[in-house]
């Protein structure tokens, strides 16, 4: 009668999410523990001074946002970092405005909407060993119609986990008067960066999505 009721296929994946979890647990300690007491290392890159002549637009944290898309082995799962305040300079080119960018964000607010990802999650990735992230570009060619929404590549480098690699980033733009707005998608391979994803966890492609809210300087 027991048998009928809990087939052996499902008493089978039920070992194997449970036994997967544990597995998971473990990485996750032993990371830790390779990890622990650990002096954080301080960044490579330094953001740029911007020009006097350029216009001016701080970020603005609580508006924007830098989601990670993790593809894990309980699914799509979503973390988010907290932007640092960070600065977009307009520099004037003859009749055009070259898009400057300087981002900067603290690993250690990586937060992951799920109990069984968040901690081994940060421990792959060493937020406490390498707190800084740090993305900083220049448009590849100028603006020259701020009225309109509209895409631009951005160029540049990207520090993650205490390793720089190049990128150039399709991103759109929105220019008012007193407010900015870039939005991107890309894909990092976490690899490049040095770092070492558990194939329990999750794969070591993350889906990014960034979303920044910048208001001009006074």
């Amino acid at each position: 009668m027991t048998d009928s009721l809990h087939p052996p296929h499902r008493k089978t994946r039920r070992v194997i999410l449970v036994g997967s979890a544990a597995l998971i647990l473990i990485a996750a300690v032993l990371i830790w523990w390779l990890n622990r007491d650990i002096e954080a290392q301080a960044p490579i890159l330094t953001t740029q001074t911007p020009l006097p002549s350029a216009r001016h637009f701080h970020t603005a944290p609580e508006e924007s946002q830098l989601k990670i898309i993790i593809d894990s082995r309980f699914g799509e799962i979503e973390g988010f970092y907290q932007l640092n305040e960070s600065s977009v300079e307009l520099e004037p080119d003859g009749g055009g405005w070259y898009v400057v960018v300087n981002l900067t964000f603290d690993a250690r607010t990586l937060d992951i909407g799920s109990a069984q990802l968040n901690a081994p999650m940060r421990a792959a990735l060493e937020v406490e060993k390498y707190p800084n992230g740090i993305f900083i570009a220049r448009s590849t060619a100028p603006i020259s119609d701020q009225s309109a929404a509209q895409t631009i590549e951005l160029a540049g480098q990207m520090e993650l986990h205490g390793s720089v690699q190049n990128y150039t980033i399709p991103t759109k733009i929105e220019i008012g008067e007193d407010k900015l707005t870039l939005s991107a998608q890309i894909t990092i391979d976490a690899r490049q960066f040095g770092i070492s994803i558990p194939a329990l966890i999750a794969e070591s492609e993350l889906g990014t999505d960034i979303q920044v809210v910048a208001y001009r300087a006074e």
